[in-house]
């Protein structure tokens, strides 16, 4: 429960989080790096003053064996320079003679109960040396330093040095908690930014740009978000422009039924055999527009699939050709055909639809005494198919603008016929191309592999 509470205390941002993660790290790397300055220092500092401590022992022991030498014996000689350096040293000294008994010291009375009480006997290294003179003990030296190697102006020396350690560990720390609010907050824009920006995208605006200036992994973040801004909007203006299309492509044909409906109505048109008849070309157009639709929005769709088969395209077509073949008699429009075997692994049915639409664009813009005509082959584990028709065909350079959603060029052509084609090819691993046939109008080639996408252009028809 207080673990909860706690993180619901916690600021949530991206830059406070970023900021406090910093601001432990630093804190954490200040307080490691200032201990572990702290105790190398005094570990340093003590086996310095140690090595020190010996050096002055071994200096007192020189200085004791001179004085025994210049006298001759312990009767006279001047003890008062050895005392004096170990007390500078800040040690107790004891010096015993060669029967082991402890030298009087030259030192008033006062003055060695008061140093003694100040240097103290507990906490201490003592330190023995023989004093030597030709060759000869004449005696012993007993020394007690600090048993860390410090008098009280080293101890008084380490503490000014942990409090500055300390100071220059919490000025880093400030500092450095400073930079980690003003690094997070430089780090954090950005982001603040592209979240903003894609708010502003999911409310509905468009044109949304965030800046790009950041060399890095950010910066690279700015761009793929104006990419992914940019491609919803053109995605947008697409979806509009189809709509609109779409209302155009089914408002032509239904202000058409329902003006010969109503002239019907109003006796102004009879109700016989043409006037029929030209009710159900409206009808087959609608229904062809619906037809389209939702072949594209099958398409379109994630759950879309082609079931392969070994299929035979030239018989494919042929049976397609027998069932529009009353259709083309009936405009007037001559249909040659020329299917011979050519086989691929594709779905039948898509392949159907195919061509269907192929005949269809084809006798809808071909006009009365026209002539279409369709052809198969195979080359070279490909299976190729070829529609032309003597219709006014297309502007030099759309030839790819046919296959466009309501595509609209100077002979007219316009709603979804090929760029179904053009899907349900390419779905296929095949391609499709357009191009001037030898009857004048479009001709409109498309190739299926056996197995893989074949690259080359399809091989003329025999």
């Amino acid at each position: 429960m207080g673990r909860e509470l706690l993180l619901r205390k916690l600021p949530t941002g991206l830059a406070a989080r970023f900021a406090l993660a910093l601001v432990g790290l630093v804190v954490s790397s200040v307080a490691a790096v200032t201990l572990l300055m702290n105790f190398g220092f005094k570990l340093e500092f003590s086996v310095y003053a140690r090595s020190r401590s010996r050096s002055q022992a071994s200096a007192i022991a020189s200085d004791l064996a001179r004085a025994y030498r210049e006298v001759g014996g312990w009767e006279r000689a001047d003890l008062s320079a050895a005392v004096a350096e170990a007390a500078a040293a800040g040690a107790l000294i004891e010096i015993l003679d060669e029967e082991g008994r402890p030298l009087p010291l030259p030192w008033p009375a006062p003055m060695l109960e008061m140093h003694n009480s100040m240097m103290g006997g507990e906490g201490r290294e003592w330190v023995v040396l023989p004093v030597v003179v030709e060759g000869k003990e004449v005696g012993r030296v007993r020394l007690g330093f600090p048993a860390t190697g410090l008098g009280p102006e080293e101890r008084s020396f380490m503490g000014s040095m942990n409090l500055w350690h300390v100071l220059g560990g919490g000025l880093a720390a400030l500092v450095a908690v400073g930079l980690s609010f003003v690094l997070a907050g430089w780090v954090a824009r950005p982001v603040r930014e592209v979240a903003g920006a894609a708010g502003a995208l999911a409310s509905g605006a468009r044109d949304v740009v965030v800046r790009e200036d950041a060399p890095d992994e950010l910066g690279e973040l700015a761009r793929a978000f104006n990419r992914m801004a940019r491609a919803i909007t053109e995605e947008e203006a697409r979806r509009r422009a189809f709509l609109q299309e779409v209302v155009h492509e089914l408002r032509t044909p239904l202000q058409s039924l329902r003006g010969e409906l109503e002239a019907m109505a109003d006796g102004i048109l009879n109700l016989d055999r043409e006037a029929v008849a030209s009710l159900e070309e409206e009808v087959s157009r609608l229904a062809r527009l619906v037809e389209d639709l939702d072949a594209m929005a099958r398409l379109e769709a994630p759950e879309f699939s082609l079931r392969r088969a070994p299929t035979d395209l030239g018989e494919v077509s042929a049976r397609v050709e027998r069932l529009l073949r009353r259709e083309f008699e009936a405009k007037g429009v001559e249909l040659e055909a020329a299917l011979a075997p050519s086989r691929c692994h594709a779905d039948p049915d898509r392949m159907a639809q195919v061509v269907v639409n192929l005949l269809t664009n084809a006798l809808r813009h071909t006009p009365p005494g026209g002539r279409v005509s369709i052809c198969a082959w195979e080359a070279e584990a490909r299976a190729c198919l070829q529609v032309e028709d003597s219709g006014p065909g297309f502007p030099p350079g759309e030839e790819n603008l046919l296959f466009e959603r309501f595509y609209r060029g100077e002979g007219g052509r316009s709603g979804l016929g090929l760029a179904v084609v053009k899907e349900l090819v390419e779905a296929h691993g095949g391609r499709v191309e357009a191009g001037r046939g030898k009857l004048g109008g479009a001709r409109i080639t498309l190739e299926l592999p056996a197995q893989a996408r074949m690259e080359r252009p399809p091989a003329p028809p025999p």
